[in-house]
């Protein structure tokens, strides 16, 4: 836990618990990231009418493709300027575009789907979370809780998610 600390107070860690429902604190691995935070929130989805639900509900518009455009080759290396050219597709649809960095409820965030889950991604300004972040995802939350869209409560895999799997003592 002492990889919070750094940045927040143990009741700035509360805080943040009992005021973002479905937003999770995490923060990247310092030797395998920048250590950066993010707020983080998964939103699971079973088949690919409830992916086109979700977009719906966010407000945006899949980006559809007939066929499947061009995917860089496993084991291949390819210059920057060629690689950005490749359409990131969600994984398991019929060539749907992931969308990215896009508006929210009026704030930028990241969006990215899994084959399960659409995990959006409020990201820190100057590298760590403050009231600007949450009060950003606060508003998302809004959105997300007007809509009926259900949650996951660890949005990401690890002890560096501020969760109640992880760390149920922030929460109560």
């Amino acid at each position: 836990m002492s990889f919070f600390k750094e940045n927040h107070s143990s009741e700035e860690l509360r805080q943040i618990t009992r005021r973002l429902s479905a937003f999770r604190l995490y923060r990247e691995h310092p030797a395998h990231g920048d250590g950066s935070e993010r707020l983080v929130a998964a939103i699971p989805y079973e088949s690919q009418d409830d992916l086109f639900a979700i977009f719906a509900t966010l407000g945006l518009m899949p980006k559809l493709y007939s066929k499947q455009p061009p995917q860089p080759l496993t084991g291949e290396t390819y210059p920057l300027k060629e690689y950005q050219k490749f359409k990131r597709l969600i994984p398991g649809t019929a060539f749907v575009e992931q969308p990215e960095n896009v508006r929210l409820a009026g704030f930028d965030v990241y969006i990215w789907y899994t084959e399960s889950a659409v995990n959006i991604n409020v990201e820190a300004t100057n590298w760590v979370i403050g009231e600007q972040e949450i009060g950003s995802a606060e508003r998302i939350e809004e959105l997300l809780s007007t809509s009926g869209l259900q949650h996951l409560d660890t949005p990401v895999e690890s002890a560096l998610c501020l969760c109640r799997k992880y760390h149920p003592a922030y929460f109560g």
